[in-house]
């Protein structure tokens, strides 16, 4: 029998070709970038998608606050937001339906001026609480309350929906000739 062939294999003699490629792979930097990625992926989409909704949110927080001003100041001025007379025409102005009542300050605001997709279920409201009672004459304050329905497009965490809101306080200017409460003329919530 060979005594070369029972030996251990000495120092001198060259790895077989298949050893040479495993020991090349483990040494070989190929596929640690798609490794990073997969690790980094996760945290960049949050922040990526975070800033996106962060972006939505405060864009509707703009209009609702443009809202809320809009409607004290028509409230303030005892107008419609569009300038026409308090009730000057009832149900329905360019297809809009303001559930019966008339055309009102609170209709405008929540069914003709948030057109926006983004602000389809706008709520507004003129506040009467026995802290902020309803003015009965000029120089009394009067408040407007806007509210929405935010949904998020991501679902972050588990939200799916949040309220935004904004209020805005003016003094009247006249005697108001227009109603409490919301544009279907409930109470507000």
């Amino acid at each position: 029998m060979n005594e070369r062939a029972l030996s251990p294999r000495s120092r001198t003699e060259k790895p077989s070709r298949l050893r040479l490629g495993v020991r090349h792979l483990a040494k070989g930097e190929h596929g640690t970038a798609v490794v990073e990625f997969a690790l980094i992926a996760p945290l960049l989409f949050l922040l990526v998608f975070g800033i996106i909704e962060f972006g939505r949110i405060l864009n509707a927080y703009n209009q609702v606050t443009q809202l809320a001003g809009q409607g004290a100041r028509a409230a303030a001025v005892n107008r419609n937001p569009d300038g026409t007379a308090i009730a000057a025409s009832a149900g329905t102005v360019d297809d809009v339906d303001c559930g019966g009542q008339s055309y009102s300050i609170q209709c405008q605001l929540s069914k003709y001026y948030a057109t926006n997709d983004a602000l389809s279920n706008v709520h507004a409201c003129i506040v009467s609480t026995a802290a902020n009672p309803f003015p009965t004459n000029s120089g009394q304050p009067v408040t407007v309350k806007v509210s929405y329905q935010y949904n998020f497009i991501t679902g972050l965490f588990g939200f799916g929906n949040i309220t935004l809101s904004s209020t805005q306080t003016e003094r009247a200017e006249g005697t108001p000739s227009y109603t409490a409460g919301n544009e279907n003329g409930a109470a507000c919530s």
